[in-house]
């Protein structure tokens, strides 16, 4: 997953947790492969993973046919593929050797092409987030643009160091 992560796919986090119970498990296993800032968003409760996922999808614009839901469960799959049809459900193999397997063999997570910008895309997307979640909760543009100390100068321009020309 880090590796479609690389090569621009979004990451998005859906667990029926405690919420703190999932963040501790990051904090305390630096070594995980994935941590919190690799997902580019996230629900964390006892909700139904669809309703999560359609949260998800409004959240970042995207429509749930672009989305790839995986989990350990067949039956979060089977409630995913019954309330939320557009979305491809996979239900990873119990085995956990045949995990790496079967996910190197999904036609989905296969990119012909990676450009500089696929790369950029959940970087890209979580500035955004980021920047309407602050917005969020400045609770208007006009706080949030006085919350940044922002000072403009206008400077009249000067004729040195242009050439005007006549024609």
């Amino acid at each position: 997953m880090a590796a479609q992560r690389e090569d621009g796919m979004l990451l998005a986090l859906a667990s029926k947790n405690n919420e703190r119970d999932v963040l501790d498990v990051f904090e305390h296993h630096p070594e995980m492969p994935l941590h919190l800032d690799s997902f580019v968003s996230r629900r964390l409760n006892w909700d139904a993973k669809s309703a999560s996922l359609a949260s998800l999808a409004e959240e970042l614009s995207l429509s749930p046919d672009s989305f790839i839901f995986v989990d350990d469960s067949p039956l979060e799959c089977a409630e995913v593929q019954e309330n939320l049809p557009p979305v491809l459900a996979l239900a990873l193999p119990a085995n956990p050797a045949e995990i790496v397997p079967f996910l190197n063999h999904v036609w989905a997570f296969d990119h012909p092409v990676v450009t500089a910008e696929d790369r950029r895309r959940s970087d890209s997307y979580a500035q955004t987030l980021a920047f309407g979640r602050e917005l969020q909760t400045a609770g208007s543009m006009e706080h949030f643009l006085e919350t940044l100390n922002l000072r403009v100068s206008f400077v009249p321009p000067r004729r040195s160091g242009f050439r005007v020309s006549s024609s």
